[in-house]
């Protein structure tokens, strides 16, 4: 099997099926135009038009009463209907897929998977998300097989249409010299978002591939201490991140002062300490991302299990320039109390927060009442 595999990815490296079933350019270009702008709906209703002039009468009333259901959730049956029966045939392709008014925009497959039906899903729907998983285990032998599976991977021209990848946690895929490989594919040119389970696969992929599109990093992981090397090498490449996400990473103040350096223009930064590894962010790293001035852009900052205490809030509270907050979160830094509540209160930092996550913190009613009513707080179980 694993044999007949690897020859059929190669006769199909960068090219798809040896014999696809191409759609007419207008559909292409259609698809194409959706991917760009996912949320205009008569754009899709063209789709649907340009569909039922191609006999692809199911699809076409998919796509309608999907985007019917939407206006008039009275009519969700057909169309919920209509969906289980496109669920099918995809089933054969992939694991877990997601749709929107009747098209896929996100797919998980097994690399094996997309190998042999990546050219198809992309010819029909306009996907720009995807994990890749594993090939099942009487695919391979060895370690080597992965890399050949994922050197053919990479000659996929369907990639060019990716603009965000997950590589999930505990994948042989996202060992550091076989994820690169991927990640190296000069047809990822579109990649804006990459989502890995290790701070070194992350590390691997900003030494050694070009991501020019890069906008955001998502590295969720059970426990590492590599996470200031990650964000120190990102911060060598001065990519133009807007999302930056770190879990289980082993986070401290310096990595936050890579942040700064790098000059980020950051909406979203969210770290988060787990059982297995906790962060220490602190004082000194909050007291850094306050003194941004390049993080006047900040919309929401989490900073979860990360070693904060009273003077980590009077630091942020300070901040001349963290005034665009909409959501701001300190859970499980548990040596925050009712005193660096009220002085976040009182800060023009909070003008604009109206989510603010203290579960796992030592703050109590007494400080839950300094906060301004326009706020909501997600609190702690009060004692």
């Amino acid at each position: 099997m694993k044999s007949q595999l690897k020859s059929k990815a190669k006769a199909s490296s960068g090219r798809g099926p040896a014999n696809p079933t191409r759609p007419p350019a207008r559909l292409a270009a259609l698809l194409d135009s959706i991917r760009a702008t996912p949320d205009d709906e008569e754009l899709r209703l063209v789709y649907a038009d340009a569909l039922e002039e191609t006999d692809e009468l199911d699809r076409a009333e998919l796509v309608r009463a999907q985007i019917a259901a939407v206006r008039d959730p009275a009519l969700a049956a057909r169309a919920t209907a209509l969906q289980i029966e496109r669920d099918k045939a995809l089933a054969v392709q992939a694991i877990q897929w997601r749709s929107d008014r009747g098209l896929v925009w996100h797919v998980d497959a097994r690399i094996e998977d997309w190998l042999a039906h990546g050219a198809a899903l992309f010819e029909t729907e306009p996907i720009t998300s995807i994990v890749v998983s594993d090939p099942r285990h009487e695919i391979v032998d060895d370690d080597s097989d992965h890399v050949d599976l994922v050197v053919d991977l990479a000659k996929q021209r369907w990639l060019s249409f990716v603009h965000a990848i997950e590589i999930p946690v505990y994948s042989m895929i996202g060992e550091p010299e076989v994820v690169v490989e991927l990640l190296g594919s000069p047809h990822l040119r579109r990649l804006a978002q990459l989502t890995v389970g290790h701070p070194l696969t992350a590390i691997a992929a900003a030494k050694h591939c070009a991501m020019p599109a890069l906008k955001g990093l998502f590295v969720h992981c059970e426990g590492s201490s590599e996470g200031d090397d990650a964000l120190r090498a990102y911060a060598e490449r001065r990519d133009a991140l807007t999302q930056l996400a770190l879990v289980g990473c082993g986070t401290s103040a310096a990595g936050m002062s890579s942040i700064v350096q790098a000059g980020w223009k950051l909406e979203h930064l969210i770290t988060a300490g787990t059982h297995y590894q906790v962060d220490d962010i602190g004082a000194a790293g909050l007291r850094a991302l306050a003194r941004a001035p390049a993080l006047a852009s900040l919309r929401e900052l989490q900073i979860e299990t990360g070693g904060l205490d009273d003077a980590a809030v009077r630091a942020l509270a300070e901040s001349p320039y963290l005034r665009s907050l909409t959501k701001l979160g300190f859970a499980g830094n548990t040596e925050i109390t009712d005193d660096g509540i009220a002085v976040l209160a009182e800060s023009p930092v909070l003008a604009s927060v109206r989510v603010l996550n203290l579960t796992e913190t030592a703050v109590s009613a007494r400080g839950l009442a300094a906060l301004p009513g326009h706020v909501q707080v997600i609190a702690p179980q009060l004692r």
